[in-house]
């Protein structure tokens, strides 16, 4: 499981797994698919532990960032948010940014690979990682500006 998985990174790296930090990933767990800012994290945790503090969670989150737990991102709308690192294969997944709603679609296929692969062959360049946004408007917005 992704939760034992993450416990695991964070003791093997000599850091203490606190109820604090079980919280605090648990929290972003439960809602990857919002790719929450350190704010909203707090504003969830604030229902569960009242005594976890936004300074608490910058900081542990910085940590998680620093352990490759989790990811920044920066969707332009003047926030950082954080999404789960992949363990499977070390890249991330892309998103789906609407314009209208402000909804983030994650797309699970990676089908850049053959491009990362014939930019090595013709540059030369050895790619680690990609990052890419789809900037647009998704089917339900769609959808209502067709009703319109």
């Amino acid at each position: 499981m992704m939760l034992d998985k993450i416990y695991e990174i964070i003791t093997e790296n000599n850091y203490k797994l606190t109820n604090q930090r079980k919280t605090i990933i648990g929290v972003i767990f439960e809602n990857k698919e919002k790719h929450m800012n350190c704010e909203e994290i707090y504003d969830e945790i604030r229902e569960i532990d009242s005594s976890i503090g936004l300074a608490t969670i910058y900081r542990t989150i910085k940590l998680f960032v620093e352990l490759e737990i989790l990811t920044e991102i920066n969707f332009g709308d003047g926030s950082i948010r954080y999404d789960f690192r992949c363990f499977d294969d070390g890249h991330n997944h892309h998103h789906l940014i609407c314009t209208e709603c402000g909804k983030i679609i994650e797309v699970e296929d990676d089908s850049l690979e053959s491009l990362e692969k014939e930019i090595e062959k013709v540059y030369g360049f050895k790619i680690e990682n990609h990052k890419c946004k789809f900037i647009g408007v998704c089917k339900e917005c769609n959808e209502k500006a067709l009703i319109k």
